[in-house]
């Protein structure tokens, strides 16, 4: 990967997290040309970017910070933060069975727990507000229940909701794809295997 590759991965990926493109569907490519891109001033820095990352890492690392950022810039993606932000996605997502049960376990009633009541957050997504869960756990989720789309025909008026699930939403199939991806269908039996678990206890009580 060089610079260029480095500027469209960052094109793309700013598309996907902006707009109604989508990242998958058009494999990353976006428009843009080599003579544009050698009249930028920061292109330096995406030179940068290409000898510290692999294409499969830079997306990973773009996804994280679009994410929990409302917009990115090239400085963004250097220093410390941006480094650790990154290396705790990638340590989540290495244990990310345990770590989706624990947080799971962090709520008494999983069926409560996912329920907006007259319009108010539900307790799972206050939890992710205070950052008590993973914004990972509620990306498998929505995948495998849709429980950021339902919320949303809830909360669709609260501004700071709104603004949430937008990145969120975006973010969701990232979990899935490139370094240290979560396994879908995995992903898929265990929130089976936790969902019957719970109901096999409340039959018993």
């Amino acid at each position: 990967m060089n610079g260029y590759d480095a500027y469209n991965i960052y094109l793309a990926m700013r598309l996907h997290f902006s707009s109604d493109y989508d990242f998958f569907r058009y494999n990353g490519k976006s428009r843009s040309s080599e003579n544009t891109f050698n009249k930028r001033k920061d292109k330096y820095s995406f030179h940068k970017l290409a000898r510290e990352y692999n294409d499969q890492k830079l997306i990973n690392l773009l996804a994280v910070l679009f994410c929990h950022k409302d917009s990115v810039y090239v400085g963004d993606m250097f220093g410390p933060s941006a480094e650790t932000m990154l290396r705790e996605d990638v340590e989540w997502k290495l244990s990310w069975k345990s770590n989706f049960l624990n947080d799971l376990e962090k709520v008494i009633d999983f069926a409560a727990a996912i329920k907006s009541v007259d319009g108010g957050y539900p307790d799972l997504l206050t939890l992710a507000f205070q950052k008590d869960i993973s914004y990972n756990t509620l990306a498998i989720l929505e995948t495998n229940l849709g429980t950021l789309t339902a919320w949303n025909n809830k909360l669709s008026d609260d501004f700071i909701w709104e603004s949430y699930y937008k990145k969120l939403k975006k973010y969701a199939p990232f979990v899935f794809y490139g370094v240290n991806a979560v396994d879908e269908s995995a992903s898929r039996l265990v929130l089976l295997e936790y969902l019957k678990t719970i109901t096999l206890n409340k039959s018993t009580l």
